[in-house]
């Protein structure tokens, strides 16, 4: 399957899932009953910064450099969380 989303949709949704992963990761902190599973929260926010990095490759315009944000997890990074 294939999608076609605009520059500017795709940094929407960039900044959608980095807002996120921020959110998530503030609530499991503040979160004194512990109701989440941190290997699961782990790999929940493992698999959402391989999907950022792969949206400010995808958002990059033509040859400039890219820095990529704190979120972002290159996807070939520790696979064993796939």
């Amino acid at each position: 399957m294939r999608i076609d989303l605009t520059r500017r949709e795709v940094l929407e949704l960039c900044a959608s899932l980095r807002a996120y992963v921020r959110s998530m990761r503030q609530h499991a902190a503040d979160d004194p009953t512990g109701a989440h599973d941190p290997a699961e929260l782990d790999r929940l926010l493992h698999r959402a910064g391989q999907l950022i990095w792969r949206l400010e490759e995808a958002a990059q315009p033509g040859e400039s450099r890219l820095v990529h944000s704190d979120d972002a997890i290159p996807p070939d990074a520790d696979d064993a969380w796939s």
